[in-house]
């Protein structure tokens, strides 16, 4: 038989947890809605630090006024570690019932606005590195002068970071690559590109303007860190070529990639990595670094938009996403290195 007095007492705590959420959101009627959004960026970003360079602020103020929030929520919302916050006991229970409640309001607003034509809102980007300087930074300065009711929020991000962070509702949109054999129904493709060599000024393997992929076999490499799609892929051609990738160092961040090989030049033993030519287009053009086109086989990776299938896209996710492809379709007639898919 079905134990009553358990489901009331279920059901009574339930209903106690809903009066203790509605007493904070709305008893504490002057809780700023701008306070609940700082919650909401700072439990998916984990870090005060990176979310103020994201917002162009400072650590001290975001700091300021999550001690405002908990405050007044009587209880800490994070748990503080070496590594960043996580979400204390009453933040993981706050989260969801915010993040839905804040949902509905920018949604009832997008909508009001939307409806006589104006984007509004917030609109959140994930990237991969090498699309910064080249697409999103643009991207940013166009929305501002175009769209000024529209917030942009970028982050960069792994690919294999992204799946994840779109299926918990992270980001809106994700400007990434994508496996040619895996593209999926919310993929729209922008270009292709071939993958390059690259190595300091005056290598050997680097002098010619392409590589065969055998080359490699002998090379030390830096190359991003696991678990990675790209690596795996990497990995699968060298075996089929009967060989195994030399890999000596590990970075997922572009920067230091690119300032290993630079380096070890003058110190240490010649490094090379695999990138594409949007990662390294201002170090060609400064003659930092060069580059050969990797051959036999051509490894080619397609940089994709990937919007978030969770909700009805706002007129602001559409207008940035047209801003997007429209500058990507700008530096593929600039680039003689990209070829259209």
């Amino acid at each position: 038989m079905i134990d009553l007095s358990y489901l009331l007492n279920i059901r009574r705590q339930q209903h106690h947890e809903e009066t203790l959420f509605l007493k904070i959101m709305f008893t504490h009627h002057h809780i700023k809605p701008q306070l609940w959004r700082l919650f909401l960026d700072l439990a998916e970003m984990g870090s005060l630090s990176q979310l103020a360079n994201a917002r162009d602020t400072t650590q001290p103020q975001l700091s300021r006024q999550l001690a405002e929030l908990e405050s007044l929520c009587a209880g800490a919302l994070f748990k503080r570690h070496g590594r960043g916050m996580t979400l204390s006991e009453l933040g993981q229970w706050c989260y969801p019932k915010v993040k839905d409640l804040m949902n509905q309001s920018d949604q009832l607003e997008e909508d009001i606005r939307s409806s006589a034509g104006n984007p509004i809102g917030q609109v959140r980007i994930a990237c991969i590195p090498s699309t910064v300087l080249a697409i999103v930074l643009p991207v940013i300065q166009k929305a501002k002068e175009l769209y000024p009711s529209v917030k942009l929020m970028v982050q960069e991000a792994l690919d294999s970071q992204m799946d994840e962070r779109l299926k918990s509702d992270n980001f809106d949109l994700a400007l990434r690559y994508i496996n040619f054999k895996h593209i999926r129904e919310n993929d729209e493709m922008l270009f292709k590109t071939d993958s390059y060599l690259v190595g300091p000024i005056g290598d050997k393997t680097t002098k010619a303007s392409s590589v065969d992929f055998k080359s490699l076999s002998k090379l030390n490499l830096i190359l991003p860190c696991r678990p990675s799609m790209w690596r795996d892929h990497l990995d699968d051609l060298a075996a089929q070529k009967g060989f195994k990738l030399k890999v000596t160092e590990q970075a997922d961040s572009l920067i230091i990639q690119k300032s290993m090989v630079h380096q070890a030049q003058s110190s240490g033993p010649l490094m090379h990595t695999i990138l594409g030519p949007l990662a390294i287009r201002s170090e060609l053009a400064s003659k930092s670094l060069q580059a050969s086109r990797i051959v036999n086989p051509d490894i080619k990776r397609a940089v994709a938009i990937t919007g978030n299938n969770h909700r009805h896209p706002s007129l602001a996710q559409t207008v940035i996403k047209d801003l997007i492809k429209s500058q990507a379709k700008m530096i593929f007639g600039e680039d003689h290195l990209i070829s259209q898919l």
